[in-house]
């Protein structure tokens, strides 16, 4: 059997080769966002949910101050909040930088007790496809 190379199912190389025939810059709600956060945005409006009960760039405990953060999608659904991270797989999920993402949900969930917590990555939104099913497992319809 052939090997396959390295481009042909990394899901961050394989993402990259997939946008780069949808060039940015990219924007959510009038605010410059990144491919992951642009393909996002769509995936929530096709499943239903409507720009007032999306919020892009969500400042807490100081928003970008040391200390800070800022939540890449809030959605308030019937009886529902939850808090999306979109994360590029290179710098979030491996190693000392996924224990920091995980310590940062951590974070949220204390202050905002209730709201559901969730992060996707390039791998879960590396096509509309997959963006679909993943967001629509986590999040559900509008």
């Amino acid at each position: 059997m052939k090997a396959q190379a390295v481009s042909e199912w990394h899901p961050t190389v394989r993402r990259q080769n997939l946008d780069q025939m949808q060039a940015g810059p990219y924007q959510v709600q009038g605010r410059k966002a990144s491919d992951l956060e642009a393909r996002t945005y769509r995936t929530l409006k096709a499943l239903g949910w409507r720009d007032e009960q999306i919020q892009f760039q969500v400042a807490i405990l100081g928003g970008r101050m040391p200390g800070g953060q800022m939540l890449d999608f809030v959605l308030y659904g019937p009886g529902l909040v939850y808090v999306v991270f979109v994360n590029g797989d290179y710098w979030h999920k491996f190693g000392e930088k996924l224990n920091i993402t995980r310590r940062n949900e951590q974070e949220v969930t204390a202050v905002m007790p209730g709201a559901r917590v969730v992060s996707v990555f390039s791998n879960d939104l590396a096509t509309d496809a997959i963006a679909r099913v993943t967001l629509a497992k986590w999040v559900g319809r509008g």
